[in-house]
């Protein structure tokens, strides 16, 4: 028997309250953008705090708070664990073509994760 429960993804802004501000301001910081790209597939991601290449864990925190409340991910619990979802379809019906510009290729090219 496992005990990895999924649960329903967590409520998220409604797409009439996302706020242009808000996720610019949350893609401003390398870390929380690098972590959007690894999202952008649509699919459910387990992002522990390895995959923050370092950081600590309440600064983990801080991230996946300002990326849930700027309304770019949606995360659900799958037992003890948090998985996230980047809310593409949302974000792009409220401001097409954000999402597909700031994960161009170029537009990340030079994108380093803080330290």
């Amino acid at each position: 028997m496992t005990d990895e429960v999924q649960h329903e993804p967590q409520p998220s802004l409604r797409v009439e309250d996302l706020r242009l501000t808000d996720i610019l301001q949350t893609l401003s910081d390398p870390s929380r953008l690098l972590v959007v790209q690894r999202l952008a597939d649509g699919g459910w991601h387990s992002l522990g705090v390895d995959a923050w290449g370092g950081l600590h864990k309440s600064t983990v925190t801080h991230h996946l708070r300002s990326l849930r409340d700027s309304g770019l991910v949606e995360y659900r619990m799958v037992g003890r664990n948090k998985e996230l979802r980047l809310r593409h379809e949302a974000v792009e019906s409220r401001f097409p073509g954000l999402l597909a510009g700031v994960l161009s290729a170029e537009a990340v090219s030079d994108v380093q994760p803080d330290a």
